[in-house]
């Protein structure tokens, strides 16, 4: 039986905490497996493993009484094949730039790590650096955290046991998020012959009912579950990324500018823009149509995204249509297309991939697109490697999960990037102390994400004030700046006196006129 009491801070690691307790961050970055051991009075001499086989998985880190506490997990995931491991060794570093070096290392006998093809296995080991009352540094393992080979084939045993008293469950198509399950009772589709294992339960919110996760394949086991929900546990399930983008219904469509058919490359309805001057969108009682015109065969949909709103991680864009979408894709400024896996099933793609480090402080956007004539119900942007925007029913359609959005809440969502002027007056304000200029604020629900540009198919903005009214290019218009709750414009002005209330109005039938704060 492995006890690991064989364990020791090395001299690089001394250099570490010394710098610590100096007042220095120590960031642990990494820890790793190896088989070899050396001396133990050699221990503490040791710059790296003696032979390294695995990387293992910090997954706490807790500061307490005794001293700083570290979890190492082992797992037989990612290992072709089995290797004795008898020595663990956990890695630090001091700030963001500093050198990584070997800050603890343990050691015994060893335990037999198996393939990931031969067995499931999980091993957690709880490590307390602490310093004593001689300054002297040492190592000490939390014997209550080791689980042995043999314990943790009986703890699998007894699961194996448990889960075998669940009954199977049955249905025509996959199971969703309201299907009632325990978590590792397994799920047939009788359709598809596909097997699904519920993995969590979500409590419903004010009583509602519970949400289940249903994860596709014949887990069984504590780690296969446990490394099945470690997938999916670090995100909010089902969180929408992406502005106004549930098309089901016509009133439900955030469509500020009120149009039904949108040509040519530029914005459409809020939140997205047409990539190409060949197409267009039209707004339908039942989602949007794309058509394509000359030798274009499918209808570029773009929405760009918040700076930094997308943490490295995995993602999964999904587009629910009644043709396939082609192409969606994840781009990054400066980087260009993230590759990622595409899956079409009949009306929903998705396309799951993983966003780099290298995003920070960068333009990026999702896209897809969509066949000629093809009607576009939803789309999902989320957290994770599984879609949750729609579900298959009995009869093998696919069916929206999540209700209508709120509509007043998408709208201020979307008026944070987009305020459309429909009526006038455009705006009110006084003409300044030197009577040479206009300043007029138009009113805002919400404050914009950053000072917007002013877009119009007018060319003219007739000023008036005191029974005076003038005339003024739409060009000499300037967006001075933002305030929370309006926009302040600058227009210059002659001819009317200092502090004359005025307001502007359109002075031409069928403009067009919006602020623009997007990306």
């Amino acid at each position: 039986m492995a006890h690991w009491d064989n364990a020791a801070v090395t001299r690089e690691g001394i250099v570490l905490l010394n710098e610590m307790m100096a007042g220095h961050e120590l960031i642990l970055t990494r820890a790793c497996g190896g088989t070899g051991t050396v001396e133990v009075s050699d221990m503490v001499e040791q710059t790296g493993l003696q032979e390294e086989k695995q990387t293992l998985k910090l997954t706490d880190e807790k500061d307490g009484p005794d001293g700083k506490t570290v979890t190492v997990q082992i797992s037989s995931l990612g290992n072709e094949a089995e290797y004795l491991l008898q020595q663990i060794g956990v890695y630090a570093k001091l700030g963001t730039d500093g050198a990584e070096k070997l800050l603890f290392i343990m050691q015994d006998e060893g335990v037999l790590i198996p393939a990931e093809s031969d067995k499931s296995f999980l091993l957690e080991i709880f490590c307390t650096l602490r310093i004593g009352e001689n300054g002297k540094l040492t190592v000490i393992v939390d014997p209550t955290g080791i689980v042995t080979l043999d314990r943790l084939s009986q703890t699998e045993s007894k699961f194996d046991r448990l889960l075998g008293e669940i009954d199977p469950l049955s249905g025509t198509g996959e199971p969703d998020s309201t299907t009632p399950g325990q978590v590792g009772q397994k799920y047939e589709d009788t359709t598809s012959g596909d097997i699904y294992t519920c993995t969590a339960i979500t409590p419903g919110e004010s009583g509602a009912s519970p949400h289940y996760l249903w994860v596709p394949g014949r887990l069984g086991t504590l780690a296969e579950i446990r490394t099945a929900y470690s997938n999916i546990a670090g995100r909010i399930i089902g969180q929408q990324i992406l502005r106004n983008a549930y098309w089901m219904t016509k009133e439900n469509i955030i469509n500020q500018r009120e149009k039904l058919l949108y040509n040519k490359n530029g914005y459409t309805i809020d939140g997205w823009i047409l990539w190409d001057a060949n197409t267009s969108l039209e707004v339908v009682d039942q989602g949007l149509v794309t058509h394509s015109g000359g030798s274009i065969q499918q209808t570029p949909l773009v929405q760009k995204l918040e700076v930094n709103c997308l943490i490295p991680g995995i993602y999964t864009l999904s587009i629910f249509a009644t043709k396939n979408v082609g192409f969606p894709n994840y781009f990054v400024e400066d980087i260009g297309d993230i590759p990622g896996h595409i899956n079409a099933d009949s009306g929903l793609v998705t396309f799951t991939f993983e966003v780099p480090d290298a995003v920070k402080d960068k333009t990026h956007w999702v896209s897809f697109e969509a066949q000629d004539d093809s009607l576009i119900k939803a789309a999902k942007l989320e957290p994770g490697p599984t879609q949750t925007l729609a579900h298959k029913d009995a009869a093998g359609n696919w069916v929206l999960n999540d209700p209508m959005p709120d509509k007043g809440l998408e709208l201020l969502k979307c008026q944070r990037y987009l305020k459309y002027v429909s009526d006038d007056p455009i705006g009110y304000g006084y003409i300044g102390a030197r009577g040479d200029a206009a300043w007029l604020a138009v009113p805002l629900s919400v404050p914009m994400r950053t000072t917007p540009t002013l877009v119009t198919t007018g060319k003219k903005i007739a000023i008036r004030g005191n029974g005076i009214e003038k005339v003024v290019e739409m060009s000499e218009v300037r967006v001075d700046r933002l305030r929370d709750d309006k926009i302040l414009l600058k227009i210059p002005m002659t001819g009317i006196p200092a502090y004359t209330s005025v307001v502007a109005i359109s002075a031409e039938a069928n403009y067009d006129l919006f602020f623009s704060a997007e990306l």
